[in-house]
């Protein structure tokens, strides 16, 4: 039995608008939780400079937060499993490898389709 698939062309503007739809399909679907606009700002300048004291440096001077505003949203982005921490460094976290993965096949261009399927969850 064959089943109907539903496309939508997706355009975007840059490789900056196709970052934040990749993050916005992978917290909906992968991870089940949405982000806040500031989270979403952070993990994006992760996903495209790493997690790196520059890196921080820049987001807090872009999106005019401090250091301690951004610890809470690292914590949050760890919480909902879009950062691993570092098994040695509890300073340093990782981007999660599904993402960073998804990112760097759209980015490349070796990808430009995603396919999502829609099952009901039977478990509650």
């Amino acid at each position: 039995m064959s089943k109907e698939v539903y496309i939508v062309p997706y355009k975007y503007k840059n490789d900056l608008d196709l970052l934040n739809t990749v993050i916005n399909v992978y917290s909906l679907t992968a991870l089940k939780s949405s982000l806040t606009p500031k989270q979403q700002d952070t993990l994006r300048f992760y996903l495209q400079f790493g997690f790196t004291a520059k890196t921080k440096e820049t987001i807090m001077k872009d999106l005019k937060i401090t250091d301690k505003h951004l610890n809470q949203i690292n914590c949050q982005l760890q919480k909902c499993g879009y950062l691993t921490r570092h098994p040695t460094n509890y300073r340093m976290k990782y981007i999660n490898e599904n993402l960073l993965k998804l990112k760097e096949s759209f980015l490349s261009k070796k990808v430009d389709s995603l396919v999502i399927m829609f099952r009901k969850d039977e478990t509650g």
